[in-house]
This record gives structure tokens, sequence and C-alpha cells, in this order.
């Protein structure tokens, strides 16, 4: 969640809070808050994504990596816990820099807590 960058609008108070492996992205209830990650892609191919998802919240969104784009969901749960959550597999189709990017759906977004993405070489 450090390495992430929180897009706000006027409206949308998500925020950063915590340090280390207790920092995790808050107060993301707002669909025209967007978050996204910088990083170096050593490899091409292609990757799941997990979220891992701190207490209950839920949403519909986008994973955006380049021009693709790819529907995800994190399910309502009555969990107190951190949850990981597979959103979907991206492809990474050239090596360098890159940025993933996660756009809430304004229709059906209620919000979550967000710890962190991995992304992981599909199939596994």
């Amino acid at each position: 969640a450090e390495q992430a960058d929180i897009h706000n609008s006027l409206r949308a108070h998500a925020r950063l809070q915590g340090r280390g492996a207790a920092a995790k992205i808050t107060r993301w209830d707002n669909p025209e808050a967007r978050v996204s990650w910088d990083f170096n892609a050593a490899q091409t191919g292609k990757y799941a994504v997990t979220a891992m998802v701190a207490g209950g919240g839920s949403g519909k969104l986008s994973l955006v990596l380049g021009s693709e784009s790819v529907n995800a969901e994190v399910a309502a749960s009555d969990a107190k816990q951190d949850r990981a959550v597979e959103l979907g597999v991206v492809s990474i189709a050239r090596t360098g820099d890159c940025t993933l990017e996660l756009k809430p759906d304004k229709n059906d977004w209620k919000g979550f807590d967000l710890r962190g993405i991995t992304l992981t070489p599909f199939p596994r």
C-alpha cells in the first residue's frame, strides 16, 4: 500500500494509514478515487492479480494495465481479518515501466481497505 499512488477527486478522501506491514489504503469508499502502482516489468506474460483486502468491504472495479482493462469484483464478506481476493489476469506485453490502476465501478462500489496488490506469473 505504501507504494500506491492514490488519486482522489474533490469529494474522495482515500488515504494511506500506517507503515510497513500495517500499511493500508483506507476510506476508499468513493468511486471517484482510484489507486495505481508504477513498476518495472522484468518479464512479459500473463499475471494473476491478487488484492489483500482488510476487512469486509466490497465493490466492482477495473484493472487497467496499458490498453488492457479487466473487470474484477471484491465480494462482500463478514471477514474481520485480511483476505486475499483474486481479481483476474492481466497481460504484460513489454518489459520496462508499467502502471497498474484499479478504477472503481461508479455504479457498484461500496469500498474496502486495501493492503496491497500482488502479481504472480499465470498459470502458476
